[in-house]
């Protein structure tokens, strides 16, 4: 998560002593919270190199620290994370590693048409959804209700999920480090959510394998300590900076972005009423517009290695 990884800059900057400052290290897998040091997430299998023996690493960092072992801890990297796509381990002394910031723009006018481009286009063009509370997007979580890599095809019936897509990729394409999306978009509503997820995606009949996300709340676009209500189909920017994430985009897939306005029970659900959404049992639509084109230069920031 973003707090456990920016512990690292974090110490390195501000620890106590210069042993401190130097030796605190960072693993990155491709793991979730029940799943540590496995290969496989739900329907992502990660390889063989994914499999880690996160024991064998504690006691040797133990051992180190605590009974002087010589086994040649202090020079493992500051930074292993594991790059998905390439199923390769990577490292580097910092978090996130050094990259260069690739624009890709969103752009269409129809569901079904909907690009995502290093070129930004001069005509404006909008695409329109519904959210509607009370058949908001589902998690794809496990029968045990654990975080998943799910496959995003299994959404593709849905109608409130908008998906941005590259051409087939000629060439890798690295991102290691936090996407951001910076969105134009209007609502119906004085309040409502908006969710960005960058999708790895391989169109020749393999699985959309979701590889970051991150959401805003309209009311706290700018501050979670102040409310600052929509007004209705105006247009407002949001950035969403999405969690921390290293994925190799291979040659032949797509990059997808999907934007959309739920994703329960992993969130709970916006009310789109501006009330007290866990006290408060109304609910109503919202009408979603996203812009892009002209002046509305709606787009992903790839942090890109």
């Amino acid at each position: 998560c973003n707090s456990t990884i920016g512990h690292l800059a974090g110490m390195q900057q501000n620890g106590g002593t210069e042993s401190a400052r130097k030796h605190t290290k960072l693993i990155v897998g491709p793991w979730s919270h029940p799943t540590i040091g496995q290969r496989k997430l739900g329907d992502a299998d990660f390889g063989p190199q994914a499999q880690v023996d996160i024991t064998d690493i504690l006691i040797r960092w133990f051992n180190f620290w605590l009974k002087d072992a010589e086994n040649g801890m202090e020079k493992e990297p500051a930074v292993r994370y594991f790059m998905m796509g390439a199923k390769k381990w990577r490292s580097s002394s910092t978090w996130p590693p050094h990259s260069l910031q690739t624009v890709l723009y969103m752009g269409g006018s129809s569901p079904d048409a909907l690009s995502l481009s290093e070129d930004a286009t001069e005509a404006e063009s909008s695409v329109d959804y519904t959210y509607d509370p009370h058949d908001p997007v589902p998690t794809l979580w496990d029968r045990n209700l654990f975080t998943s890599a799910g496959d995003r095809n299994k959404l593709n019936h849905r109608t409130d999920i908008l998906r941005f897509r590259t051409e087939p990729l000629e060439e890798e394409i690295d991102v290691a480090g936090n996407p951001e999306v910076v969105l134009y978009a209007k609502s119906s509503a004085i309040d409502t959510d908006f969710f960005a997820r960058l999708v790895d995606e391989d169109p020749e009949g393999g699985p959309a394998i979701e590889v970051s996300y991150g959401l805003v709340r309209a009311r706290h676009r700018d501050s979670l300590d102040e409310e600052d209500f929509l007004t209705s189909n105006k247009v407002t920017e949001f950035r969403i900076k999405l969690g921390p994430t290293a994925n190799s985009f291979r040659v032949g897939h797509r990059i997808r972005v999907e934007i959309t306005s739920s994703d329960f029970p992993n969130h709970d659900r916006n009310h789109n009423t501006g009330g007290k959404d866990l006290e408060e049992s109304e609910m109503q639509n919202a009408e979603q517009t996203i812009l892009c084109g002209g002046e509305f230069t709606t787009r992903i920031i790839l942090p890109v290695v």
